[in-house]
């Protein structure tokens, strides 16, 4: 049974290989495409599946776009991240990320991988533009992001040690 806090992070690859199966309706037995016959997917019926929130009213999944980093905060303007394949951890791809908050009722299985913390992918590297980890960046930008947190004191810090000297 899924849990109050548990919250889900799935990736476009992951998305993308649902989409290309079916569910079946256990009332009627139809089988329930999960693309249109575009080829258009249906994020918010998979993550509905996949125990995600659900706004019945408008019918569209209730998740957040996991977005890049940039120096020390969020680049909220960014749509997509870097994500390594779960099989291969040196390629990676860049995607988007799904993240909500997985409903209470859910028993879909995922709930392990949730848990983990980790963001589900795919371990398929046929799917999409995959690269090695090594072939993205530079050194130089590696070097301008790189931060050393200065060592704060508190005052009950300070104070504890003057109260002794005396």
């Amino acid at each position: 049974m899924g849990s109050k806090n548990l919250y889900g992070k799935v990736s476009e690859d992951f998305i993308e290989m649902l989409s290309e199966m079916y569910v079946y309706d256990k009332k009627t037995g139809q089988k329930i495409p999960l693309k249109t016959e575009d080829g258009v997917i249906l994020v918010d019926d998979i993550l509905n599946i996949l125990g995600f929130h659900y706004d019945y009213t408008k019918h569209k999944a209730v998740y957040e776009l996991l977005t890049g980093d940039v120096k020390f905060h969020r680049d909220y303007d960014s749509d997509s991240v870097y994500v390594r394949n779960q099989k291969f951890p040196n390629y990676v791809r860049k995607m988007k990320v799904y993240c909500g908050h997985i409903r209470e009722t859910y028993r879909g299985g995922m709930e392990s991988h949730y848990k983990s913390g980790e963001i589900v992918t795919s371990d398929n590297l046929d799917r999409g533009e995959w690269v090695n980890i090594l072939s993205i960046g530079s050194d130089a930008l590696y070097r301008s992001s790189y931060f050393t947190p200065t060592e704060y004191k508190t005052l009950e810090d300070s104070t504890l040690n003057t109260e002794d000297d005396q």
